[in-house]
């Protein structure tokens, strides 16, 4: 014969209920959106050959997690230094197809953001707030 269990008892039973799973979910979902952005790197979208070249800076910066300093001769060299100079040889270089025309240093932190280093250039304006070329 079968025991009678009382009326208010549960039965035990293994796992998690579905409100336990949906709130788990839920909150891996949030911290996944708020990390992700953080690990995004801008991605060339303009045909501006110094546009492309300090974005790639940004993105080593970014790799690096250090300081880079990327300067641009006035016959169209560009070079792309670490910060602190320890290092003689370039961590990039090479000669845009038109020349730049002016001499040009942009300093770019580990986290992308960008700052002038000497005088204002006139052509082309650098966006420091977004790190862009405004033609």
């Amino acid at each position: 014969m079968r025991s009678m269990k009382p009326l208010g008892a549960r039965a035990f039973r293994d796992g998690f209920t579905l409100v336990e799973l949906l709130v788990v979910i839920l909150l891996i979902g949030i911290a996944f959106a708020l990390v992700v952005p953080s690990f995004a790197l801008p991605r060339p979208e303009t045909e501006h050959a110094v546009q492309r070249v300090v974005d790639s800076a940004r993105r080593l910066a970014l790799r690096r997690a250090g300081e880079v300093v990327l300067t641009f001769d006035a016959d169209g060299a560009w070079r792309i230094e670490e910060a602190g100079g320890l290092d003689p040889d370039p961590l990039g270089s090479g000669v845009l197809a038109r020349p730049y025309g002016e001499a040009l240093r942009l300093r770019i932190s580990a986290l992308g953001a960008c700052s002038l280093d000497g005088a204002d250039p006139v052509r082309p304006a650098i966006d420091l707030i977004r790190c862009r070329v405004i033609e």
